[in-house]
């Protein structure tokens, strides 16, 4: 827990009701909690080691007037006016940042670069959550379009909460933006033994129906329910330097999911194969693994 951190999530974070319990599970068991009074400023700020902090009581303007400044992912209830930050982490980021480089080298080998909005972490904005993803992406904006508030395809990456915790976070994305979220993306990675898990998810009950003019409708879900995995990619890193157990099948991101249109002569849907992934996203995350664990046992003298 960093210096100063006045308790955790396990003394006193799932106590305020259902909207504050449902908002804080699976968050990990020493994950610092402030109200918003006892938010430092920034120079008195020291997080190193936490993944994630909640700041409880914050007004909602509180976001946009920068009175006190938040660093990392923001995600943010309204109804309960809590706030969680991911904080930025060497491994997180590693992730994120090489996953996005290989879309994007798909998209430039089939000369659509141009044609995909990167969205980074940009924050989407409900009336009960405020959210920002590690990464998402939409097509790029045209003359005539209304703005997207939605990606159409987001990313989420964990290297120290659960699994559940990440699924929840992709289903909020596929399930509250009405149909417009159309595939979410997690890497789950396991810090202890350095697997990485590469799922792709879409909502539990999509249902098509016929648009007028070709354009596509969103659906919202009768009943929402969590995401459905379709995808999954598993590399399991072995001891000595010997290959690793790569399993799973490769993850596809659908053409029209990242440029909006389906695909014409020379261009296909984003196959990132599981070789790809172990090249440019995986080898990257167990570098920077082995990296901060070097860097721990020099601290431990």
């Amino acid at each position: 827990m960093s210096r100063g951190c006045p308790r955790d999530v396990t003394e006193e974070g799932t106590n305020d009701g259902d909207d504050a319990s449902q908002f804080l599970q699976h968050l990990p068991a020493n994950t610092c909690v402030y109200s918003f009074e006892e938010w430092p400023q920034k120079e008195e700020q020291d997080f190193s080691g936490n993944n994630f902090v909640v700041i409880k009581h914050v007004p909602s303007e509180a976001l946009e007037k920068g009175d006190k400044p938040f660093f990392g992912r923001i995600d943010y209830s309204h109804a309960s006016e809590i706030l969680i930050l991911k904080m930025p982490a060497e491994i997180h980021e590693t992730a994120a940042s090489n996953f996005h480089s290989l879309v994007a080298i798909l998209a430039s080998q089939m000369g659509v670069k141009r044609r995909i909005a990167d969205r980074g972490s940009t924050r989407t904005n409900t009336s009960r959550r405020s959210k920002e993803a590690d990464r998402s992406w939409a097509p790029a904006y045209r003359p005539g379009e209304k703005y997207r508030e939605w990606p159409t395809v987001a990313l989420e990456v964990g290297n120290s909460e659960t699994k559940a915790k990440l699924i929840n976070d992709i289903t909020w994305w596929l399930n509250q933006s009405n149909g417009r979220v159309q595939q979410g993306i997690i890497i789950d990675i396991k810090k202890g033994s350095g697997n990485v898990y590469i799922s792709s998810w879409i909502a539990a009950n999509v249902v098509t129906q016929p648009a007028p003019q070709g354009e596509s409708v969103p659906v919202t879900p009768i009943q929402p329910l969590p995401a459905r995995q379709t995808l999954e990619a598993a590399f399991k890193r072995r001891p000595d330097g010997r290959e690793p157990v790569i399993e799973g099948g490769d993850i596809t991101i659908p053409f029209a999911n990242l440029v909006g249109e389906h695909p014409r002569q020379g261009q296909v849907d984003f196959a990132l194969t599981k070789d790809l992934l172990l090249t440019h996203v995986v080898e990257p995350i167990w570098e920077a693994l082995d990296a901060a664990k070097l860097e721990a046992n020099k601290k431990k003298g």
